[in-house]
């Protein structure tokens, strides 16, 4: 984002923020747009407010899920292709331009734990996987209470809708409570495994990990 300010305004304040949204949900961009202004994106007007009179539907990507309204611009019904960089233009003596890079994502789903262990009376090692839908910014980490044990996350923007696996090992399972957790920029979901069901033979208290 730090290379999208290029304007020739001298009389103007300019603000770079990241903005985090999920999709189906709305955001209210945080700029006040008092009297006069606009929003674009990606450098077209898809927003306009003269003397208090806003025009939000002139875009036909936007239309109808645009707003303004209390001095605000409003997106609702957050589509993942809204991503992208917005500016807000507020018009007045001392003009401000806020760039604002928006990104939409998925809310992550709750993460599933299988077994992937072969039953054996004398092996004491418990394979476990981790596995839930990608989604964009996704993580996903193994914890030991509240420690962190091994962690994965998705940078590929074209493995969404596929699905993030992560493997942990046991061997000799204590009492102590294991989760693993999915999370992203605006959603987290987690469980908590249950040792005595998904490895009924398995018995004590050391764990190994598996990069």
């Amino acid at each position: 984002p730090k290379n999208i300010v290029s304007s020739k305004c001298k009389l103007c304040i300019f603000n770079i923020k990241v903005l985090n949204g999920a999709v189906g949900e709305s955001v209210t961009f945080s700029t006040r747009v008092p009297t006069s202004g606009s929003i674009r994106y990606k450098d077209r007007t898809i927003g306009l407010v003269v003397n208090k009179q806003s025009d939000t539907d002139s875009n036909e990507k936007f239309k109808n899920r645009l707003s303004w309204s209390s001095e605000f611009f409003t997106l609702s019904d957050l589509r993942s292709d809204d991503s992208g960089v917005y500016s807000l233009n507020v018009f007045g003596t001392f003009s401000q331009i806020v760039f604002l890079y928006f990104v939409v994502s998925d809310k992550v789903s709750t993460p599933r734990v299988t077994n992937l262990s072969q039953y054996s009376p004398e092996s004491d090692l418990c394979l476990l996987q981790c596995s839930v839908r990608n989604v964009r910014g996704l993580n996903l980490s193994w914890f030991r209470g509240n420690i962190l044990l091994n962690k994965t996350s998705s940078s590929n923007i074209s493995s969404i809708n596929t699905t993030l696996n992560l493997p942990l090992e046991i061997q000799q399972i204590d009492k102590d409570i294991f989760s693993c957790e999915a999370s992203n920029p605006v959603s987290k979901q987690s469980i908590t495994v249950n040792f005595t069901k998904l490895c009924p033979h398995k018995l004590g208290m050391r764990v190994f990990y598996i990069f």
